[in-house]
């Protein structure tokens, strides 16, 4: 998981063969804390069922079409063509899995 979250960091990122290494090497500590938050967010998620629901999906897409002033459809056809839907999904999960961790939290401001 980490080498597939360092591939996705190179691409994104343009870095060139020649220096994948270097980057690989600098970059592993992001991709391993972004791997563990990732299982952390689907333990929980899974674990007191908190993903997100089409439901969920769809408010989120209309208060996206509101903020441009466009029509629902509009903005969820851009984002599927996109391949936006499933991180608006991812979003809204985690939204949803710390709110949960916050309320389970006591925060003491003495």
């Amino acid at each position: 998981m980490v080498q597939r979250a360092l591939g996705a960091y190179a691409q994104s990122y343009g870095v060139p063969d020649d220096q994948l290494e270097r980057f690989s090497t600098e970059f592993r500590p992001v991709a391993e804390r972004q791997v563990l938050r990732e299982l952390i967010i689907d333990h929980v998620s899974e674990h007191e069922s908190l993903a997100a629901t089409e439901e969920d999906v769809d408010a989120r897409v209309e208060e996206i079409a509101t903020r441009r002033g466009t029509e629902p459809g509009k903005v969820y056809a851009s984002l599927q063509k996109a391949n936006q839907l499933r991180e608006i999904e991812r979003g809204i999960t985690e939204e949803k899995v710390f709110a949960h961790l916050l309320a389970q939290s006591t925060v003491d401001t003495a």
